[in-house]
């Protein structure tokens, strides 16, 4: 085994590798990560655990989904030349020094007595951490020992829409560089603001785990999908966009509408061969398409630099979920200055829907940084620079103040 390449770690990087360096160095074995989508925490896990494989160690990456292992494995080969095990469906490499392994297989009670004990784990995405897949692998590694094994989770968005508290599974919180520090350092390009108006009232739709469920959401994309195609036209200039649906059937009627706009749309859903989907994000990257609409497929571990509008059809009181949808078309590209988010609003005096103005409120602690470029951050934050002078009605989330909470250790 040995080191490869010159990729190194950008400097806000580096803090977040030594901070999580610093709370296992004090005893905390259980500690988090949470930095904005783009800024690039896979290669602060790929660092971690090559630098554990080189000293002997067996660390060992977690995922709910193939496409975060799929980048962790490419990116530890730009790090050191090491293989990486795959335990997920049929593939059993136990016999890696560094593991990939799915959540959904490793949590069975016979894939695990098969494995060797990690010396250190890495939870990918671990705001789906209190699941009890993720608590069972955690109690088989040693994590909650006295002195276990050394845990860290990684994470955009430390929140749920359930409310539940992440205190009992993580110790403390290593780092935090939010939306709005990779913004004002020029790490991610500055998003703004438009609305679509529905004329559909969500009054009457209800609620299913803290949020709107989204048959009821589905429902009314269907019933305006025409109306949010021409808000798109209007504002969106033909940008390259994702595009955030709730439900199949609204996904689909919402494809066929850009289609009789003649707009190159195409659409993924979880059902997608993995061949047809790369196509589609290959397509999409190039600009043959224009839109690609989907359904709970593009919110983690999907990168298209070359979005610059993101259509956010799926109504939503998650702060969580949001700002997920938000994260894809923030990651800088060549010629790419900013990026335009269009929220489909219906009429509401019921719901607090969370729109992209309502980010402020997640007041992460960030340590200082020398701006990327030499730049000078902005003297006012993006979210005070966006536009909804047409929006008559404003929810109030709660979201921040749950963020802090947790933070401050409340």
């Amino acid at each position: 085994m040995t080191t490869t390449t010159t990729r190194q770690l950008r400097e806000y990087q580096q803090e977040g590798y030594d901070a999580v360096l610093a709370e296992w160095a004090q005893g905390i074995n259980r500690t988090v990560v949470v930095h904005a989508r783009g800024l690039g925490k896979t290669d602060i896990i790929a660092k971690l655990c090559t630098d554990e494989a080189l000293a002997g160690g067996r660390p060992m990456v977690i995922a709910h989904r193939s496409e975060p292992l799929d980048q962790f494995v490419a990116r530890v080969a730009q790090y050191a030349a090491i293989p990486v095990g795959r335990i997920q469906a049929g593939l059993n490499e136990t016999h890696c020094r560094i593991l990939a392994a799915s959540v959904q297989t490793l949590c069975r009670p016979k894939r695990m007595a098969s494995c060797p004990k990690p010396t250190m784990l890495i939870i990918d995405e671990c705001h789906h951490a209190m699941a009890d897949s993720y608590w069972d692998i955690m109690t088989w590694a040693g994590c909650f020992e006295s002195h276990g094994t050394r845990t860290v989770g990684f994470t955009a968005t430390l929140y749920r829409a359930d409310g539940q508290a992440f205190d009992p599974l993580f110790s403390s919180v290593a780092d935090v560089k939010g939306i709005d520090w990779a913004i004002d350092h020029g790490w991610l390009v500055e998003p703004h603001g438009r609305v679509i108006k529905l004329r559909q009232s969500l009054d009457h739709i209800r609620t299913v785990a803290g949020d709107l469920s989204a048959s009821g959401v589905g429902s009314v994309i269907e019933q305006d999908a025409r109306r949010i195609v021409k808000g798109w036209l209007r504002e969106a200039d033909n940008r390259i966009t994702v595009a955030f649906a709730p439900t199949i059937e609204s996904a689909n009627v919402l494809v066929d509408a850009f289609l009789t706009a003649d707009v190159a749309a195409e659409l993924v859903i979880g059902s997608t061969p993995h061949e047809d989907r790369s196509a589609i994000y290959k397509r999409l990257a190039a600009g043959e398409t224009r839109v690609m609409v989907n359904v709970g497929v593009a919110t983690e571990a999907w990168d298209c630099p070359a979005v610059s509008c993101v259509l956010i059809a799926r109504m939503t009181q998650s702060a969580g979920l949001y700002e997920q949808m938000v994260g894809r078309g923030l990651r800088l590209a060549d010629g790419k200055t900013d990026c335009l988010v269009l929220d489909v609003v219906g009429v509401t005096r019921k719901f607090e829907l969370v729109t992209l103005i309502d980010i402020r409120n997640a007041r992460y602690r960030s340590m200082p940084q020398t701006p990327r470029n030499g730049a000078q951050p902005a003297k006012r934050h993006w979210w005070q620079r966006t536009n909804y002078s047409d929006v008559g009605l404003l929810p109030t989330p709660s979201f921040g103040r749950r963020v802090l909470d947790f933070i401050r250790g409340r």
